[in-house]
């Protein structure tokens, strides 16, 4: 009977970490298409990132994350010089961190 209930938990460890694999290298992209307009891409990408050099109608960044896996990424979208609209974007992603939930649990228990 313990070898039975050892196996089926070794199994559904296997399972859980395939199943974490899998989502850990699955790609996701930014909910964007292009000719949106500044309006649109604030609504589905937050408010951008600060930026001193250019105008911010021609370039943004924007920061998302962290995910439940303490994944981060930058989006980064550019615009056409005319009607502002969206022409291209691209994604980098960040170091990873700490999981906001794992983080939490930590603090909890008073570990930093």
């Amino acid at each position: 009977m313990r070898r039975k209930f050892t196996v089926g938990v070794g199994l559904v460890g296997v399972v859980l970490a395939v199943t974490v694999a899998v989502c850990d290298q699955m790609p996701t992209e930014p909910p964007l298409r292009v000719g949106m307009n500044e309006m649109e891409v604030m609504k589905a990408l937050d408010v951008p990132l600060p930026l001193s050099i250019r105008d911010p109608r021609e370039y943004a960044r924007y920061r998302q994350g962290p995910d439940w896996l303490g994944n981060s990424r930058d989006v980064c979208v550019h615009f056409d010089d005319e009607q502002y609209r969206l022409i291209s974007w691209d994604t980098e992603p960040l170091p990873r961190t700490r999981p906001p939930w794992l983080d939490r649990a930590m603090k909890a228990v008073g570990w930093d």
